[in-house]
Parts: structure tokens; C-alpha cells; sequence
């Protein structure tokens, strides 16, 4: 059976990065996802996990705002109650694949350097062509 959710939106809290008894780090951070519009609008938020080193190289990275499409093994939690008495799921993502976006804010970057294009070849005959 495959399971997997690719969505995309703005990480709703700066990456956080923990530690389970044995060691393995685990990187957490929140994505809203957003349907409909209007009156039907929707948003859903997903608790996205990554594991051991990947998720605590890419945490410096995973910012408050920055834009991301993540994709991964999909899963709800058990429900719960809230502090308003209410039954609650939550949405959750085991991350296999991120790509990060610019942010608004970022500072821009450097151009390389332009190289000088090469001069023209005098010695080119049609006849090389072999069709």
C-alpha cells in the first residue's frame, strides 16, 4: 500500500530539533495547508518530522514564513481532546523529500560573473555536416 502526501505552504514556526532516548535527532516543524475558497475555506496544519542527520542539517534552514513543498508517508494521530472538551486529529507527515523556496525576506544573491563569449570559427565548412 502506498501512503504518501506532497503539499506545499509556509512553515507556520522555525524548525525544532530534538532527541529520542537512544539519540536520533528529529526535526519537527508545522506546514498549513489550504483548500477551498471563500466561506469553504480550509486549513489543515501538518506536523512534519524528519529523522537523524538530515533533519538537523536542514533545521537552520526551516524557518518561520520560508516556502516548502514536502512530501512524505501521510498519518493522523490518535484523537483527543482539546481544552474546549472537543475530539481532535492531527495531521502528520514522516518527511522523504523537502524542497525549500525563497523567502520574501531572503537577501538576494550574488550574479556570477558573465564569461566573454568565444570568438567565431572562420574554419567551419558545410561538408562536416552529416546531414
Amino acid at each position: 500500500m502506498i501512503n504518501n502526501i506532497t503539499f506545499s505552504g509556509h512553515l507556520g514556526r522555525d524548525a525544532e530539533v530534538r532527541h529520542t532516548p537512544k539519540g536520533d535527532a528529529v526535526c519537527s516543524f508545522a506546514v498549513p495547508c489550504t483548500s477551498g475558497w471563500g466561506d469553504k475555506k480550509k486549513t489543515v496544519w501538518v506536523e512534519c518530522s524528519m529523522w537523524r542527520e538530515r533533519g538537523e542539517k536542514l533545521a537552520p534552514y526551516l524557518t518561520k514564513g520560508t516556502p516548502v513543498v514536502v512530501s512524505g508517508e501521510f498519518s493522523m494521530s490518535d484523537p483527543y481532546t482539546d481544552k474546549k472538551g472537543e475530539t481532535r486529529v492531527n495531521a502528520r507527515c514522516n518527511v522523504n523529500q523537502i524542497q525549500l523556496g525563497k523567502s520574501s525576506d531572503a537577501q538576494p544573491v550574488a550574479k556570477a560573473p558573465v564569461a566573454k563569449p568565444a570568438d567565431p570559427v572562420d574554419n567551419f565548412y558545410d561538408d562536416s555536416i552529416p546531414f
